[in-house]
């Protein structure tokens, strides 16, 4: 999961303004997961606030929402959307930065809701060409699997100014217990062995079954937790690749004729003219064992857990998404067996 090839940088050089010219490391707080790091920010700025979020992103984001007590309203939105359009009773909107792909919509849709607090979702953001808008409130980063830096716990949360005094909350959190570090740490390297080939075909069927089966997933509590010294001292010395090899980048350039800011280093999205050749190519790659997947496939079904009032089958911008995009992990690109049998079923 981690790539082992290119340039090397440390993270806690990401996390600084000299090296990346993007994050500086005074108001950023590091806790078990993404998810964690968005009920800490709610749940520090208030109660029964109604935050706005579009229909297809992760379900963990509806979940962390609930957690902090707050509302959720459901924006219908494209992938490409200025969120110019969105309720003017917003208390916070969430601004989804699909696939790595920054929207830079946040300092005008600021202009329009003065009041409006912003909290950026850079969980596939590239933290090295990220620069925070600074009309945003929070930007929130993941270090989960698939990720740009895939330790497989964390996540990070970077916050303006104005909210320094976050930090007080941050030192009142507790780590993890020993028994559920021995938990974590176990399904870290049972994640990290699904790298192998062999493991990974032998584990197939149950994940292609978890996927299928996803939109059974109910609330889960989230409990904000400060992250232990010993993962701590992962993220600071972990060595971290920002760059594909050369083989991987042209490969990359078969769909985005070298545009490298569209490298997410995360999930790689194809997108088709029709859902009929979308699923015809997608049943032929599953079929082939090569691993794909419509990402959030189940958005809908876990957002009709939360209300029951509102018609998503009348969401038009968000079936379009769905019935129109597929998802190749980028390892693919530098596999010659995987790639080989996937080019030729995407030019047939």
């Amino acid at each position: 999961m981690i790539p082992k090839f290119g340039k090397e940088l440390r993270l806690r050089d990401v996390f600084s303004r000299k090296k990346s010219n993007a994050i500086s490391g005074k108001n950023v707080f590091f806790l078990n997961s993404a998810s964690e790091c968005l009920v800490f920010f709610l749940r520090h700025i208030g109660q029964k606030l109604r935050v706005g979020v579009p229909i297809y992103t992760c379900s963990s984001v509806y979940n962390s929402i609930i957690e902090a007590d707050c509302y959720i309203v459901f924006l219908d939105l494209g992938l490409d959307d200025d969120f110019t359009s969105i309720p003017r009773d917003l208390d916070v909107l969430i601004v989804t930065h699909y696939f790595g792909v920054v929207n830079n919509s946040i300092s005008e849709i600021k202009r329009l809701y003065p009041n409006l607090i912003i909290v950026e979702d850079c969980s596939h953001v590239n933290v090295k060409f990220y620069k925070r808008d600074r009309h945003s409130d929070a930007s929130i980063f993941s270090f989960n699997f698939h990720k740009p830096i895939a330790l497989g716990i964390g996540g990070g949360i970077y916050v303006n100014t104005m909210y320094s005094n976050l930090k007080d909350d941050y030192i009142q959190l507790n780590t993890l217990n020993w028994m559920d570090n021995v938990k974590k740490i176990s399904f870290i390297l049972f994640k990290y062995l699904l790298q192998y080939k062999f493991i990974y075909i032998t584990f197939y069927p149950i994940v292609l079954y978890r996927r299928k089966n996803d939109q059974n997933r109910h609330y889960n509590k989230i409990v904000p937790h400060r992250l232990n010294k010993f993962y701590l001292f992962l993220l600071n010395n972990l060595i971290v690749n920002f760059e594909l090899c050369e083989k991987s980048l042209k490969r990359y350039s078969f769909f985005v004729n070298n545009d490298k800011s569209l490298i997410t280093y995360s999930y790689f999205p194809i997108f088709f003219e029709s859902k009929f050749k979308r699923d015809v190519i997608f049943d032929n790659l599953i079929k082939n064992k090569i691993e794909a997947f419509i990402l959030w496939n189940n958005c809908k079904q876990h957002a009709k857990y939360y209300d029951r009032t509102y018609i998503f089958d009348s969401s038009k911008n968000t079936n379009y998404i769905l019935d129109h995009i597929l998802f190749i992990p980028y390892k693919l690109f530098s596999n010659d067996y995987y790639f080989y049998k996937f080019e030729k079923i995407v030019n047939n």
